[in-house]
């Protein structure tokens, strides 16, 4: 169970989410900001948020589940971005600053379980 004290509520949660993520999966980033905010959501994120209220009609609830798509989503741009050794477009990491002009691919993430797989497709180019 989570302590009282170190719950967030849904609001909060969203409000530290869209910092963290915009700090952390933004748009100049490096990847240890990138595994960092992975670490941040899966272990402090998500689990200490706390919905209070029990109403049938529950802002707070949808919030929480707003926030959670949030977090996801982050968390799946932060692990394409780690695979990407490069900078394109609005991944532009520090530590990659340069495009790769092998990289031309998709960046796939698929959840299988609880974890996260991420691979690579080639990119199709349509002649005329």
């Amino acid at each position: 169970m989570v302590e009282q004290s170190a719950s967030k509520s849904p609001h909060s949660a969203s409000i530290a989410e869209k910092k963290n993520t915009s700090q952390f999966v933004g748009f100049q980033v490096d990847g240890q900001q990138y595994a960092f905010r992975i670490e941040q959501i899966q272990d402090e994120d998500l689990p200490r948020m706390q919905v209070e209220d029990e109403k049938i009609f529950n802002n707070e609830l949808q919030e929480a589940i707003e926030v959670g798509f949030m977090a996801r989503t982050a968390e799946m741009v932060a692990h394409a971005a780690l695979l990407r050794k490069e900078s394109r477009g609005h991944h532009l990491r520090t530590d990659y600053p340069g495009e790769d002009p092998n990289w031309l691919k998709h960046t796939v993430v698929e959840k299988k379980g609880r974890e996260l797989i991420c691979s690579t497709a080639p990119v199709v180019r349509l002649t005329e």
